[in-house]
């Protein structure tokens, strides 16, 4: 893979391994409201056919099954290979991988979050950038958010290092 090019202000390379994807897709999957209703709604549901002993294991079960396989699917997928290198600018940031190149104005950006282990840029309710935090360096990571807070004007939760 080439270098990163451009005339971005910050730009570095990811690496994504395995538990970096299934995490990343959990703290995508667990964003979503409609979910919390199933979770909640299942063992009721559940609780009119079988007992609802029974019906709370299979919520238990079927959870963890359902983010284990949206993760794998997301692996497979021609369109995510496991390195990409990234660029950041005050223009907007580009995404560049050896299958495409994604460029977007910081207008495209919905929302900004950061968690623990990532920092989860969305552009619509089902496409969302993840920067691993380990993959770049503390200064890297503050140089980010500082973009991210000058040119994203809504929902941004960052931290406040």
């Amino acid at each position: 893979m080439e270098e990163p090019t451009g005339t971005g202000t910050l730009q570095f390379r990811i690496t994504y391994r395995t538990s970096d994807l299934y995490a990343a897709t959990l703290a995508m999957v667990i964003r979503i409201p409609v979910l919390w209703l199933m979770v909640a709604g299942c063992p009721c549901v559940l609780s009119y056919f079988v007992p609802w002993p029974v019906g709370v294991l299979a919520t238990m079960l079927f959870y963890p099954l359902l983010f284990y396989f949206l993760a794998r699917a997301g692996m497979k997928q021609l369109g995510t290979p496991p390195e990409i290198s990234c660029g950041f600018s005050p223009e907007g940031f580009t995404i560049t991988s050896r299958l495409a190149a994604t460029t977007c104005a910081w207008a495209m950006v919905k929302r900004v979050r950061e968690t623990r282990k990532f920092i989860l840029i969305e552009l619509s309710g089902r496409v969302q950038h993840v920067i691993p935090l380990r993959q770049i360096t503390g200064e890297q990571a503050d140089q980010l958010r500082s973009l991210l807070r000058t040119h994203v004007t809504k929902n941004v939760k960052l931290a406040k290092r």
